[in-house]
């Protein structure tokens, strides 16, 4: 079939980032199939795929053009707590999906993560040696290296945190600031949040281009989850008094201690994307509801 003929292929397309992914290549006129593990969900264009399993002799229905791996465990606590299960999917599925779809023809985009360093510097470089804490930043360093090795039709695009509108945790802040009531952010995390929208745009331009290697993808600063806080309750007009600001260890000492810093060098976004990254201020508005 030739390529232009084929559908994009979303592993994991009922997940935050494939679900939306898949609305917007569609928006744009693209045919799109996916992937989902849950059997209730399985459909024409959607196919079963379960990555805890192996998929050497997983088949996919059609060939696909552009493969996006966007299914995985995602939780830190959760691989922190179970590193071989979730290796199996985040590492060894992945990989092995990989070697299929690319022995099949199609181009391959690996969503990555900030988390693949340590967050001891501002701004890391693509071409920086990665350094995880966390176990699933080690995950996806490793399925990171084994991608790339595989040949020359393959990119890693690793983002800093991507924020859904209406995210939870901050209409939750709107909703308890507009009642009076107290809440309680982080002081010591920091974040450089990119919009959803903005995300599947850099995936679907890099599909365009077959970008390989490595793309960073980055809010324009770190902001900690009290500044995040205050500005909300600035915008509505609430009593910062009602801010009480917390560290990580003192709400919740199971987690592991928070990166200084989370922010990726974007010049590649830039340059070849043209793309700027995204205003910190901004993405909040556009989270909280304050703009469209």
């Amino acid at each position: 079939m030739p390529s232009q003929l084929r559908p994009n292929l979303i592993v994991g397309s009922d997940s935050l980032l494939g679900h939306a992914l898949s609305e917007y290549l569609t928006g744009v006129g693209e045919a799109v199939v996916g992937t989902t593990r849950r059997p209730e969900m399985v459909s024409e264009s959607c196919f079963f795929l379960d990555l805890s399993q192996s998929v050497d002799h997983w088949n996919c229905p059609v060939p696909a053009k552009v493969g996006f791996l966007c299914a995985g465990v995602t939780k830190l606590d959760t691989c922190r707590r179970y590193p071989i299960e979730t290796a199996r999917v985040n590492v060894r599925g992945i990989i092995q999906l990989a070697r299929y779809l690319l022995e099949h023809g199609a181009f391959v985009i690996f969503p990555s993560t900030n988390l693949v360093f340590d967050g001891s510097e501002t701004f890391r470089n693509p071409c920086d040696l990665p350094s995880p804490r966390t176990e699933y930043g080690r995950q996806k360093f490793s399925a990171e290296q084994e991608l790339l090795k595989l040949g020359s039709k393959s990119g890693v695009v690793r983002f800093t945190k991507i924020l859904e509108p209406c995210n939870r945790l901050i209409m939750n802040w709107v909703q308890a600031l507009q009642h009076g009531l107290v809440i309680k952010p982080f002081v010591d995390m920091v974040i450089a949040p990119v919009p959803l929208r903005f995300a599947v745009e850099a995936l679907y331009r890099i599909s365009e281009s077959h970008l390989t290697g490595i793309t960073q993808i980055s809010g324009n600063r770190d902001v900690s989850y009290e500044q995040m806080a205050r500005y909300v309750a600035e915008r509505l007009g609430a009593d910062q008094k009602l801010i009480l600001p917390v560290e990580v260890r003192e709400a919740c000492p199971h987690l592991e201690p928070p990166a200084a810093n989370t922010t990726l060098d974007t010049t590649r976004l830039s340059e070849q994307l043209g793309l700027d990254p995204p205003d910190v201020w901004e993405t909040i508005d556009l989270i909280a509801g304050f703009r469209t």
